[in-house]
């Protein structure tokens, strides 16, 4: 079974950065899942020195979760 921790699900990309989540899992999975958001979600967080969460929909996680 994946381990799941620090996951948020309401965020902003410069609030979330120096969580040190391990998932992020948006409610609007559409509009984040497309490469050009991803992308400037991607550059935030990086330029302000910190890792750059997974991105995944509430059914991926729980998928995961379960395996």
């Amino acid at each position: 079974m994946a381990r799941v921790s620090n996951v948020i699900t309401g965020w902003s990309p410069r609030t979330l950065a120096p969580c040190a989540i391990d998932f992020i899992v948006p409610w609007n999975f559409k509009h984040i899942n497309n490469p050009f958001m991803q992308q400037q979600i991607r550059t935030v967080i990086v330029d302000m020195g910190y890792a750059m969460p997974e991105i995944c929909s509430p059914e991926e996680l729980l998928e995961a979760t379960n395996e």
